[in-house]
Parts: C-alpha cells; sequence; structure tokens
C-alpha cells in the first residue's frame, strides 16, 4: 500500500500540471466549479463514529458552472465546521463524495447520474480510507425523493428548505454489510466564497486517513489547481490595477476607488406584476439569472430571486399560474451606477442581501451587483497592494 500510494503521490504532480492548466484559463476549479454551500447538523447513530453537531456541506457540479448538462454531481461536507469561516481547524474532518462508486466509473457516471436532481443519487468516497486501523469506505444516500418541478437549483434551495437529510454509511473492506453512522440535516444555505474554501481528503481531524493510489494522486493536482486559480487572480488583479490607473491617470501614491458601473452584470431582465410565478420562472432559466426586477411604469416596485419563489410558490403549494406578486420582495434594494463598491458592500451587509439592483439617474435599472462580484473586487485590490508594494 505504501509503495502504491508514494506512486500515487509522484503521478499527481504531472496530473496537477493539466488541472493547474485548465484552473487557470477557467478561472474556477477544473472539477466542481461552482456549488450550493449550506451549514447542516449531525446526528452520529453509532458510537463507531462521533462525529460533531455541525457541519458544511457543498453540493456542486463536476463539469458545468452555471448549465444543467449531462454530469457528474458531488457532495463535500467538512464535519466540525459551523460556517462562520472559510478556513479549515485543525479538529475538522473533510470526506469527499461523488455519484459513481469505483474511479474507473468516471467516464460513464454521466450517463448514470441524474444531474437534474442531487435528491435522486447516492453518492460515493471513490476510494478507501483508514479508521481505527481499519480498511473503510463511506457512502452517501437521501432520505427522501420529491418531484418539484424546476431546475436543479430551485429543487435544491426547496430541499434545503424542506430541511432535508443525507444518511452517511461506512462500511470495512473487504466486509459488505454497510453500517448507519450519522444523519446530516440541512439547514440553511450559506454566502461564502467558494474559492477561499477549499476542500481537502487529507483534512483529518477525526482521524479518518485517505489511503490508496487515487487518494494521494490528489495531492499534487489539488495543489497545483488552487496555485492556477490563485496565479489567475493575481494576474486579473494586476491587469484590472493597471487598467485603472491608465483611466484615471493615477499616481502610484494616489488611493483609488472603483465605481460600481465597472464591477456590475450589465443589463437587466425584468418583468411586470401581473406575470406568472411559471413563466418567470421559466425566465429566468432562460437567462441564467437568480433575480429579476418587477417593474411598474419604468419603476423597480419589487424584486424576485429563484430562492423567493422556491419558499413562498413551491414550497406553499402555491399555483405556478397565479401571479408572481406573491413571491415578491417589496424591499428593492438600490444603487447608483456612479457609487462606490464600498456602498455596495456596505448595503449588502446590512440589509443581509447577496445582490443589489443598479439604476441610473432615471431610477432605471441598469445592471446587477452580486456578492461574487465584491469578493472579486476584494482579490484584484489584495494584489494591487502587493503591486505597490513591490513598486515601493
Amino acid at each position: 500500500m505504501k509503495l502504491i500510494e508514494s506512486l500515487g503521490w509522484l503521478l499527481g504532480f504531472p496530473l496537477g500540471l493539466l488541472t493547474g492548466s485548465v484552473s487557470f484559463l477557467r478561472g474556477a476549479r477544473m472539477f466542481h466549479p461552482r456549488g450550493i454551500i449550506v451549514s447542516a447538523e449531525v446526528h452520529s447513530l453509532t458510537n463507531e463514529v462521533q462525529f460533531p453537531k455541525k457541519a458544511l456541506v457543498r453540493l456542486s457540479t463536476a463539469w458545468w458552472k452555471n448549465k444543467e448538462w449531462m454530469d457528474v454531481l458531488g457532495v463535500s461536507i467538512r464535519f466540525g465546521a459551523n460556517g462562520e469561516s472559510v478556513l479549515a481547524q485543525p479538529d475538522e474532518q473533510d470526506l469527499l463524495f461523488a455519484s459513481f462508486e469505483r474511479p474507473w466509473q468516471i467516464v460513464l457516471a454521466p450517463f448514470f447520474t441524474d444531474f437534474h436532481d442531487f435528491f435522486h443519487n447516492d453518492y460515493f468516497s471513490v476510494s478507501p480510507f483508514s479508521f481505527k486501523e481499519a480498511l473503510v469506505e463511506f457512502k452517501l444516500t437521501p432520505t427522501f425523493y420529491h418531484s418539484v418541478i424546476g431546475t436543479r437549483k430551485e429543487r435544491l434551495l426547496q430541499d434545503i428548505v424542506d430541511n432535508a437529510e443525507l444518511s452517511l454509511w461506512m462500511r470495512k473492506i473487504p466486509e459488505q454489510e454497510w453500517l448507519a453512522i450519522a444523519v446530516i440535516k440541512l439547514s440553511q444555505e450559506l454566502l461564502l466564497n467558494q474559492e477561499e474554501l477549499k476542500f481537502n481528503p487529507f483534512q483529518n481531524g477525526l482521524k479518518i486517513y485517505p489511503r490508496g493510489f487515487i487518494q494521494h494522486l490528489r495531492i499534487g493536482s489539488y495543489h497545483l489547481s488552487q496555485l492556477g486559480r490563485t496565479y489567475r487572480r493575481h494576474i486579473a488583479g494586476v491587469l484590472e490595477l493597471q487598467k485603472r490607473e491608465r483611466k484615471n491617470g493615477a499616481s502610484d501614491n494616489k488611493e483609488e476607488t472603483m465605481q460600481v458601473s465597472e464591477i456590475m452584470h450589465k443589463g437587466v431582465t425584468s418583468v411586470n406584476l401581473n406575470d406568472s410565478v411559471r413563466r418567470v420562472a421559466e425566465l429566468m432559466r432562460q437567462e441564467d439569472v437568480g433575480a429579476v426586477p418587477i417593474m411598474e411604469n419604468n419603476k423597480p416596485i419589487g424584486i424576485v430571486t429563484d430562492r423567493d419563489i422556491v419558499v413562498s410558490c413551491v414550497a406553499e403549494g402555491y399555483s405556478l399560474d397565479k401571479p408572481i406578486s406573491h413571491a415578491m420582495n417589496e424591499d428593492v434594494i438600490c444603487i447608483k451606477e456612479n457609487q462606490d463598491v464600498e456602498d455596495a458592500s456596505r448595503l449588502m451587509k446590512d440589509n443581509q442581501v447577496s445582490r443589489v439592483l443598479v439604476v441610473d439617474s432615471s431610477e432605471r435599472p441598469i445592471g446587477m451587483v452580486s456578492l461574487q462580484d465584491l469578493t472579486k473586487v476584494q482579490d484584484q485590490r489584495k494584489q494591487g497592494e502587493v503591486l505597490n508594494q513591490i513598486k515601493q
């Protein structure tokens, strides 16, 4: 086993050249680039393994960032995390799962994965672990399946609202009998920086250690993938800083500010007060957006998100053919296009929202700024500060 693991470790770095290059070009992980992060409660079912009562769960797609196409799905769990920090602590344990059981199945896995619904698949640790001097493997199974109509994200948000549960199983190798060891109950979606949240199978606070060729192959590929993303953000930050310096004629000792118009997603898909829930949901899917403003007399009078539709309509059994006004949030948080990015950040924090509507001087919506946009700016500014220090 030691020799095989050493071989995996060595081959992981040549493989990492591929994962690092793809991550650099993509600006995200090569695998599982986007996901939804959820806080969870953990209930241990046996004395064999005693888990902490809190966990962080990330449900993600393996290949596509925003498309609901044929794919492999994954679930990553950090036991002991409370969601207050994206940085792993020494006593926390990471377990990573995918919708296939063995490494050789990865090529065919997309054909056997229900990529439309996270809770219509079983998930496996794929490779073994050692625990209490035994070789073990794990799997996750959903406790129920519902038939809610909607996109994969809308279904998952409904699962979170319903406090859906995943059963965690363990079995010793080569024994075949699975033992239920914990129940993981989803609590609420968390808005955390996904680039900073790095799951690692070698994060072993519960003394569950990864074993085998594939597990050790991950070490080099994971490390170089993270370097690729970091280097991409560094270059983007330097280029953005140089662009702003040229645009504003800023000197090296002049502090710059960035306006909302520079980072917003330009263009807004809007709906009317009497449009049906179904039409709005279909429009959001077609335009690949998570929120749309509701307009009246060319003014925004409300906003609705995909989560609003799930919580206020689907969960309550509200007819999808009735007006969207049932799910509308009348508190539209707006910001002027010429305001500073810091103003947008402050608005989100004060109002506990993840996006704000950008309007022009006539109060007409012209774009949207999200928490993810602000995160990118913060990363760029950190790189810019480093560049200025180097210049000095």
